[in-house]
This record gives C-alpha cells, structure tokens and sequence, in this order.
C-alpha cells in the first residue's frame, strides 16, 4: 500500500478524540492485567500469613478466615469483569475504526473509478474491476487493519516498558540515546 493510501485508511479511522480514546484502552489492557496479577500476589501472600495460628477452639477465626477469602476473590472477580470490559472497549473500538478506515477508502476507490472516462470501461472488463476490488478491500479488510493492530499495541508496549525502565533506572535513558542514533540510521538504510 501507498503512503497515500495509509494516510486515508488513518484518517478515516476515526478522529483525535476517537484514536485518544483507542490508545487509552490500548493501555488499560496491559495495566489491568498487571493489576489482576499484583492482587494474586496479595491474595497469595495474604493467605500463608492467615494460616499460621493453629488454635481449633476458636469459630470466630474460621469465619474470619473464609470472610477473608471471598473478600479477595470478590475484588479478584471486580477486577477480571475490569479486565473483559477493557478488553472489550479496546476490541470494539479497533474493529468500528478499522471498519470506518476501510470505507472510506473504498469509497475513495470507487469515487476514482466512476470518474474515469467511458473508454476506460471499453478496454477494461467489469468481471476484472470487481476482482480487483473484492481484492483491495479484502487486503485492507484484513491485512492493513491486522498489522495496525500490532503496530500499535507493540508500539505502546514499548513506550510503557521504556517509561518504567526510565523510572526505575534513569541512566538508561543515556543509553537508550546512544544505541538510537546508529538504529534508525541502519533502519533508514535497509528501508
């Protein structure tokens, strides 16, 4: 595909707001499921510790113990329903912009084709322009809006991973800069 033609597929997607509001759930995806694996760790930690007082005459402790344990489970349940809910925001939002993108460039496509001479249609047969419109709109339909998907996803996850590592280590960043330079001068060279 043409850079034109990507620069279409990405302005039919869907305003400012719209991909602000895709990137957002892009980043909650990962964030949630980050958290769902910290409140494990506390639900598992949680746990050794309850364990450890071995008095049996005592009902209350039970009952404590077993309050305790639909606690974490019920905050765990709260955030797995987070989780699909963001999955599901991101999955939606993605599919209706990928969907927008390929209209309008098939319509573009079609717009183009109309306004062509009547000769053009006398030396090309309708049977081959439907094949190769079946044919475009298919590779956008599934290719463009596919690799977009894990363009922007790889995209985000490494920025996220770059800001925590420059969080944790900011002497990175000094290193990062460095291996930069001679990366995007050998990926201009090779593209």
């Amino acid at each position: 595909m043409s850079r034109t033609a990507i620069t279409a597929y990405l302005r039919g997607f869907g305003g400012g707001w719209y991909v602000t509001g895709l990137c957002a759930a892009m980043l909650l995806f990962p964030a949630a499921n980050v958290l769902n694996n910290w409140w494990l760790s506390v639900w598992v930690g949680d746990s050794g510790n309850s364990n450890s007082g071995d008095d049996d005459d005592n009902d209350d402790d039970d009952d404590d113990a077993t309050r305790s344990s639909l606690f974490y489970v019920e905050v765990y349940v709260g955030l797995c329903c987070a989780t699909a809910v963001v999955t599901l925001a991101r999955n939606w939002l993605f599919v209706v912009g990928a969907v927008r993108g390929g209209a309008r460039l098939h319509d573009a496509l079609l717009t183009r084709v109309f306004a062509q001479a009547s000769a053009f249609f006398d030396t090309h047969a309708a049977s081959a322009l439907v094949n190769r419109f079946a044919k475009d709109i298919a590779t956008v339909d599934e290719s463009v809006s596919l690799a977009l998907n894990y363009l922007t996803q790889t995209s985000l996850t490494l920025l996220a991973t770059l800001v925590i590592v420059a969080w944790v280590t900011p002497y990175v960043l000094a290193v990062i800069a460095v291996i930069a330079v001679p990366a995007v001068v050998v990926a201009n060279y090779y593209r």
